[in-house]
């Protein structure tokens, strides 16, 4: 079917009223214009339920208006937690309890939508679920959780005109999951990780006017850090090898550590001009401070303070350092302005692997992730012009998925800095 159904949640603590959509589509007969039928229950109160019924192409609209209008105060706090399941038959939005049935029937009403009573469902949505899960063997790569059990990595977009992330999972042939956060404003960095060591990707901004990291934790913890000033460069890793990711910037060649185990510190490396671009190069748990200028890669390595330096790439290259061959190695890689991918291979003796054409080098966007499952980083960019990220597997297969629009940033992967994106 072609519905693209969504679901609003938020947090537990607030209630909600769970609108439930099952889309009647019949065989060979999946248009825009499919009617489509909204369920709507009160999670608490099993003895009220409504349908609203109208267009398919507004129902999206229609959740959207209702999480916006009727819980207004917890999307402006930072609050509100949506999500939207893209199975091709549910829409499904929670919102708070104290909101007026009437005004939900008159917000239907503007999209198309007529409310009547029916039945009571049974269906239930935790609002507690985790919204991105980490991957600490991989540095620079962003997993989402699948609620199919599959081992996917999720593809991600900060929007700054809002502070919203959408991270879109894969849950199985078919199925898809985006989930939404609002947390951060225009200004802010995405600067994903495990701050907490709890095994999943937390929502997290570098605010380099303050200087500050904000943390929301996948358990729902919120709280900020003071690590950093205007002009430098977030750099968040595993320095001390603890699974706990640490604030980190880099300034000129500096390398300024908030190390969770093992305090602060400073490292040297770099300058500037130079990119960092830090990764578990010698796959002992910890990442290495490491940078790129102009094809040569320089890293030091945390297992023994060896100084070692790799080349691949040019002038003008986007680094892409990570683990393409699943050997828990970072290896050193790059996307060319001519849509060329790059390699180093750790496990074949750093060796060049074969060249890849995957993307358009002036415009598209390189981002990280292993979105087959394989246990191994995808070519991967995201295309502003339609909001796309599109995946070359090591198999020779490929998956495209929407997700974006243009003046949004991707930040499926490591971090990448190319005004006047920030990520």
């Amino acid at each position: 079917m072609l519905v693209r159904p969504a679901m609003h949640m938020l947090p537990r603590s607030l209630g909600s009223l769970l609108f439930t959509s099952l889309i009647a589509v019949a065989a060979g007969c999946a248009t825009e214009t499919a009617d489509v039928e909204l369920r709507v229950a009160v999670h608490a109160e099993t003895d009220r339920a409504w349908v609203l019924t109208g267009p398919a192409d507004g129902a999206e609209a229609l959740a959207d208006q209702l999480s916006a209008e009727l819980s207004a105060d917890g999307m402006i706090e930072g609050d509100a937690t949506a999500a939207i399941t893209r199975d091709e038959t549910v829409i499904e939005v929670a919102l708070d309890p104290s909101v007026d049935l009437a005004r939900v029937e008159a917000i239907a009403a503007d999209h198309g939508f007529v409310a009547t009573a029916a039945a009571p469902t049974a269906t239930v949505i935790k609002a507690d679920a985790p919204v991105v899960r980490g991957n600490r063997g991989r540095i620079a790569r962003a997993e989402v959780p699948s609620y199919a059990g599959t081992n996917y990595d999720g593809f991600a977009i900060y929007r700054p005109s809002t502070g919203q992330w959408f991270v879109d999972t894969y849950d199985g042939p078919g199925r898809y999951t985006l989930l939404r956060r609002t947390w951060g404003v225009s200004t802010d960095i995405p600067v994903l990780g495990d701050y907490d060591n709890d095994g999943k990707t937390d929502a997290t901004v570098f605010r380099p006017a303050t200087g500050e990291w904000w943390i929301w934790t996948a358990t729902g913890s919120r709280y900020s850090i003071r690590w950093g000033a205007s002009g430098d460069v977030p750099v968040p890793g595993d320095y001390d090898g603890d699974k706990i990711t640490d604030a980190a910037i880099y300034r000129n060649g500096q390398w300024h550590l908030r190390q969770s185990r093992n305090g602060t510190t400073i490292k040297y490396l770099g300058g500037t001009g130079i990119k960092a671009v830090p990764g578990d190069y010698d796959g002992d748990g910890k990442t290495d401070v490491a940078t790129f200028y102009n094809g040569t890669w320089t890293i030091l390595q945390s297992s023994n303070g060896a100084n070692v330096q790799r080349w691949v790439g040019a002038a003008g290259d986007e680094p892409m350092p990570g683990d393409y061959d699943g050997d828990g190695k970072t290896d050193p890689g790059v996307f060319s302005t001519r849509g060329e991918w790059l390699v180093l291979s750790s496990k074949n003796g750093y060796r060049l692997g074969p060249i890849e054409y995957w993307g358009y080098g002036t415009t598209d966007f390189p981002t990280r992730g292993d979105h087959d499952g394989d246990g191994k980083l995808d070519y991967n960019v995201w295309r502003p012009a339609n909001g796309t990220f599109y995946s070359l597997f090591w198999n020779g297969s490929s998956r495209s998925r929407a997700v974006g629009a243009s003046g949004d940033q991707p930040v499926a992967g490591p971090y990448r800095y190319r005004p006047p994106v920030q990520l």
